[in-house]
């Protein structure tokens, strides 16, 4: 389920110092599953950090964009953000700590996001660590590959488009574009039409003003709108986005741990550019 008004971003208060307990640090392994080869990341967040706190550090480090509901699965009980119109759960997110959850070493524990994907990770305690006060946290520390494109399927949909988009088809498509970019440079010296498709690269319908009249149009209305300003700037902006999508593809082997510091940090010190969106290809 897509969400088109998230609950506003506000910080869990400080916690007085009767509440509080000694710090800790747990390092969680993150898999992404159904997914082959693995996604994975491995984190380290502090004992005193909430489930909020938990949903937007997964959020940052897999590289989803908070635009889908979700829920954490423990103990047989839900937890996570209520969002209009979507989940709604018993416990205060910014209130339960991880500490509170009583985590064993080795237990697992599931986060779910998109509901309609349905993107399932399995989060795992594998150590607990003394807490080292010249470190900001969370921290990512390891991880391989991006997480998939938001909305493109599911599982089975994402390794079945991983496997369309070789290298190979990259760069044959890359060609294409090139050749559509001149296409699109003489549409904006040229007059309308008065061409032979064969003559602009032979993409006809998607290129020059070429119609469903022939290779050769003397002019015609359908020629006239695929040379108008608005079909040019359609033209423009589906190639970039189409440039932005082979991006993804041809960095899906790679994940870019610093990037994703980066925006824990900000997250951390309560900067907002931890919520400047990220590019990741739309399929």
């Amino acid at each position: 389920m897509l969400l088109t008004s998230p609950i506003p971003f506000t910080p869990p208060t400080s916690l007085t110092s009767e509440e509080s307990t000694p710090l800790q640090l747990y390092q969680v392994h993150v898999l992404l599953l159904e997914i082959s080869p693995a996604i994975w990341r491995r984190l380290l967040v502090r004992s005193d950090s909430s489930i909020a706190d938990l949903h937007y550090t997964l959020q940052i480090t897999m590289g989803w964009e908070d635009v889908h509901l979700h829920r954490f699965v423990l103990h047989g009980k839900e937890y996570g953000l209520a969002q209009p119109g979507g989940m709604w759960f018993d416990d205060d997110p910014w209130g339960v700590r991880l500490s509170d959850l009583h985590l064993r070493l080795k237990e697992r524990f599931l986060y779910q996001y998109d509901m309609g994907d349905y993107w399932q990770h399995q989060l795992r305690l594998e150590r607990v660590l003394p807490f080292d006060p010249t470190q900001t946290y969370p921290l990512c520390i390891g991880g391989t590959r991006q997480a998939p494109p938001e909305d493109c399927g599911g599982p089975e949909a994402f390794m079945a488009l991983r496997q369309q988009h070789t290298p190979w088809r990259i760069e044959l498509r890359l060609m294409e574009m090139l050749e559509m970019l001149g296409v699109l440079k003489m549409l904006e010296v040229e007059e309308p039409c008065g061409q032979s498709s064969d003559q602009v690269g032979g993409y006809g319908n998607y290129g020059h003003g070429g119609c469903d009249n022939g290779d050769y149009c003397d002019g015609c209305d359908g020629c006239d709108d695929r040379n108008s300003e608005d079909y040019r700037s359609d033209l423009r902006y589906n190639l970039r986005l189409e440039l932005r999508q082979l991006d993804y593809w041809l960095n899906v082997e790679k994940f870019d741990r610093r990037a994703a510091n980066r925006r824990l940090r900000q997250y951390a010190q309560g900067d907002d550019r931890w919520r400047l969106p990220q590019v990741i290809g739309i399929v």
